[in-house]
Formats: C-alpha cells, sequence, structure tokens
C-alpha cells in the first residue's frame, strides 16, 4: 500500500467517524473500553502495572469502580 492509498483510506474513515458514527458504534466502543479495563482484574500481573502506571501519571490509584464510573457518566446508556 502506498502512502498515497494509506492517507485517502484514513481522510475517509476520518469523514465517515465525523459525519456518520451511530450510537450503537459509540456504545460498542465504550462497551469495549469497559472490556478492557475489567480484563485487568483477572491477570495479576496487569492489575501490578496497572496500579504503578496509575501512580506513576497521577500519584494517586483510581479504584476500578470509579474508572467503570467515569464511563457511564460520559456516555449514558
Amino acid at each position: 500500500m502506498s502512502v498515497q492509498d494509506m492517507v485517502s483510506m484514513l481522510s475517509s474513515q476520518w469523514r465517515r467517524l465525523c459525519t456518520l458514527i451511530t450510537n450503537t458504534e459509540v456504545e460498542r466502543a465504550v462497551n469495549q473500553c469497559i472490556f478492557q479495563e475489567l480484563t485487568k482484574l483477572n491477570d495479576p500481573v496487569e492489575r501490578f502495572f496497572d496500579i504503578v502506571n496509575s501512580f506513576y501519571l497521577c500519584n494517586h490509584y483510581n479504584p476500578m469502580e470509579e474508572r467503570l464510573a467515569c464511563y457511564q457518566v460520559n456516555y449514558p446508556h
């Protein structure tokens, strides 16, 4: 794929996102984010890295309930 083809495809997808995105697509994306957050709870190593990364970036740890509530506030079902 050439650079021109890639730029053209990226432009068309960006236009589609700006004009034609549906509530179903937004809900699917929100659910995918929630799923990714919840998968961190299953793996102890991932959970450890999540906690360390949170302390490194924000100097505090937001519990999973708060993060999930943030998704609900930003996109109420």
